[in-house]
């Protein structure tokens, strides 16, 4: 994955911080490559979190784009404005990485 994404996401690509470890009980932020076709979104729970009905929300994808992740397609709207539901992607204490594809319309 690392050279895979490495320098067109990560290098080249804008960084986000989506939360900050020091105002929740997780970190996640997230790289978009310049044309907002890949995306690599990281998010650790830092203590043991009994409710994980959580949503977190992208940045800095396009609106009207869509985008799969693993097998589901969502808007850039919604990923943005609603977010992740990670309650359908996370046990306790997991760590994930998402990779986000644009689709072609």
């Amino acid at each position: 994955l690392y050279k895979k994404y490495h320098q067109h996401v990560i290098d080249e690509g804008d960084f986000y911080r989506l939360s900050s470890p020091f105002d929740s009980d997780y970190c996640s932020f997230m790289s978009v490559n310049k044309n907002k076709s890949t995306a690599l979104v990281m998010f650790t729970p830092l203590r043991k979190v009994t409710n994980m009905y959580r949503f977190l929300k992208l940045k800095g994808l396009l609106p009207n784009a869509s985008y799969k992740i693993n097998d589901a397609i969502y808007s850039g709207d919604y990923l943005m404005n609603v977010g992740i539901n990670l309650s359908h992607f996370m046990g306790q204490n997991d760590a994930r990485m998402f990779i986000l594809k644009k689709v072609n319309d």
